[in-house]
């Protein structure tokens, strides 16, 4: 038990400290639910869902993977307040959790080391606001850095059938939680490509053949029209600016792309 609990610690350190972290909000404000997005988009958005349904051009366009875990939680008879009080919770602990996976196993260092990034990429005061009610986003967050950990097992093992389905499953599921942040998973793994063609001389075949899938779905997400309007702004593809990246720091789509290659 001694062994088991020295090996994990910092594991359990990574999911533990940001889940503690996030609940202090959700203590604080007793039964109300926290967060802007939470009342203006999750609860409306769920309750269409559940009583009304919702069309699968639509359904997909809307980037649908958080809203189908909300209303299928409140399908089997979990309140939807209490969902959306226990859900980022679990959300801020698994994004520390992936963060301390991708520095230990993608960039190969100590336990120790991991941590720290684990910690500033999940209670840093950016990275808080974005867990009060920013969840589609952290969602995918969780699912991108699994995406890199898994890229970087790639790179550095043998060719693996199950890992390569694991990086079209997880950057699927990026696709289906953010449009925003699939784009940013899209542009490192242009640049990825970019970079081993011009720099390491290697054309890299399964990266390009193994992202199809998830781009393909990209694409289908922007062709529907999706069942949150205001997703269609954020979204947009208006090169020069687009008013809603203002809200993420960002003037315009080559500005968050230089951003990521940074």
């Amino acid at each position: 038990m001694v062994v088991f609990s020295k090996k994990y610690r910092f594991v359990l350190l990574a999911f533990l400290v940001p889940f503690l972290f996030r609940a202090i909000p959700e203590v604080l404000m007793g039964s109300y639910i926290v967060g802007f997005d939470s009342m203006a988009h999750y609860v409306p958005t769920s309750l269409i869902w559940l009583n009304e349904g919702v069309r699968l051009g639509n359904f997909i366009a809307t980037a649908p993977l958080f809203y189908s875990i909300v209303t299928c939680l409140s399908c089997i008879g979990v309140p939807l307040l209490l969902v959306l009080k226990i859900l980022p919770l679990l959300l801020s602990g698994l994004l520390g959790l992936s963060i301390f996976e991708y520095a230990k196993l993608g960039l190969n260092w100590s336990d120790k080391k991991s941590l720290l990034p684990a910690l500033i990429g999940t209670i840093y005061f950016v990275a808080l606001r974005i867990s009060w009610d920013l969840l589609r986003e952290q969602l995918a967050l969780i699912f991108l850095f699994n995406v890199l950990t898994l890229l970087a097992l790639n790179r550095k093992r043998s060719f693996s059938w199950r890992r390569w389905g694991l990086v079209i499953f997880s950057m699927s599921a990026v696709v289906l939680s953010n449009q925003l942040v699939a784009i940013v998973m899209f542009a490192i793994v242009g640049f990825s490509f970019l970079y081993q063609l011009f720099y390491e001389k290697c054309l890299n075949r399964c990266l390009l053949l193994f992202s199809l899938p998830a781009a393909i779905l990209f694409f289908a997400v922007f062709l529907f029209s999706p069942a949150v309007s205001e997703y269609r702004l954020i979204f947009g593809f208006d090169l020069s600016n687009d008013g809603w990246l203002a809200l993420f720091g960002y003037s315009g789509y080559p500005a968050l792309l230089v951003n990521t290659v940074g």
